[in-house]
């Protein structure tokens, strides 16, 4: 592995595990102030205006960050069966393309995500009051991760090493 995608890939794996972590911490919480939102108003009687926004702004940016962290480990949703049909050579080709392709869509998620966050950028939420952009900056991060996960593995492929070999060293 070159030292260039040797360096990407080991920022894709750590970052992977970072974001890993932040997915379960995000699920636990969100998970939590639905628990409660339900406790309050069902058997307290007294319903709380801040939970269900705060589990959308938890859910979000968890979904958005698994499926990123998904593509890292190989893991994200895909149609394999012409991949599946093709002999050797033209089969790890339309897997390139695939890493192309999704580091492409990373690319457009970071610039229109970006643009989507910059209009809302001075609004805040009705309950809670947080700024929305807090919310609406998942889409461009997860873009950028997307671009990275997907050059680590388009190199791991290239190079015919596995994306998680060497992340560690």
């Amino acid at each position: 592995m070159t030292p260039a995608f040797r360096i990407i890939d080991r920022a894709s794996f750590w970052l992977a595990r970072l974001c890993s972590l932040a997915v379960v911490l995000m699920t636990v919480g969100f998970i939590l102030a639905l628990l409660l939102q339900v406790v309050f108003r069902y058997l307290l009687d007294a319903p709380l205006s801040w939970s269900e926004e705060l589990a959308t702004l938890l859910f979000v940016w968890a979904a958005l960050l698994a499926a990123a962290t998904a593509v890292r480990f190989n893991q994200n949703l895909r149609l394999t069966f012409l991949e599946d049909l093709l002999p050797g050579r033209p089969a790890r080709m339309l897997g390139w393309l695939r890493h192309v392709l999704a580091a492409g869509f990373g690319a457009f998620l970071v610039r229109d995500g970006w643009r989507l966050a910059e209009l809302v950028w001075t609004n805040t939420s009705a309950a809670i009051g947080y700024p929305m952009w807090m919310l609406y900056l998942s889409v461009p991060v997860t873009g950028g991760l997307l671009v990275l996960h997907s050059a680590a593995c388009l190199g791991a492929d290239l190079t015919g090493t596995r994306p998680d070999a060497e992340a560690a060293t």
